[in-house]
């Protein structure tokens, strides 16, 4: 089965140093084949014959940890997961909506729905849908204050969050 890991706090601002040629052998010698990284933010694809995403985020969050120093949460998806997440974006409707302005925020878990509801008033620029978050930044993300610090704290979650352009080529190497 293929997989996807994506890393949270990965080589961020010379924090969380973590190597990628690195990982892919450490991953390769866990029994995982096939890996490949995409670009030094903690996009890992592979493959495995285990079945337990729980497991395989234990693993790969302890020998983050083990073997780098680096504490880091795991958010692993299978393809089809993360294909249902990538078609489920609302913004892709509105073809007036710039690829550049969009960003995919994934949850460790799917927050507590009073928590979701106190923060509606701001939907106009943010969707929650169970374990995602998806953003549309006009102004760009980088003067967005709908970051992951803001909806850790907000939505008591653990989140890392990707653009959409990565978000497609993740999706088009989980195909190849």
């Amino acid at each position: 089965m293929k997989y996807l890991v994506l890393l949270k706090a990965i080589n961020v601002a010379g924090k969380n140093l973590v190597p990628m040629e690195k990982l892919r052998i450490l991953l390769t010698g866990l029994q995982f084949s096939n890996v490949q990284t995409y670009i030094q933010s903690g996009n890992i694809i592979f493959e495995s014959t285990q079945r337990d995403t729980d497991a395989i985020t234990k693993t790969i969050e302890y020998q983050l940890q083990h073997s780098f120093q680096a504490a880091s949460t795991a958010f692993v998806y299978t393809r089809n997961q993360f294909e249902v997440i990538v078609n489920g974006n609302p913004f892709l409707a509105d073809p007036g909506n710039e690829i550049d302005h969009l960003h995919l925020t994934f949850m460790q878990h799917e927050p507590d729905k009073e928590l979701v509801k106190d923060n509606e008033a701001a939907q106009h620029k943010y969707i929650i849908k169970g374990k995602y978050i998806y953003l549309h930044c006009p102004n760009g993300y980088g003067n967005t204050k709908l970051t992951n610090s803001l909806f850790e704290k907000k939505l008591k979650i653990t989140a890392t969050t990707r653009n959409w352009k990565t978000v497609l080529k993740l999706r088009e190497m989980m195909k190849e």
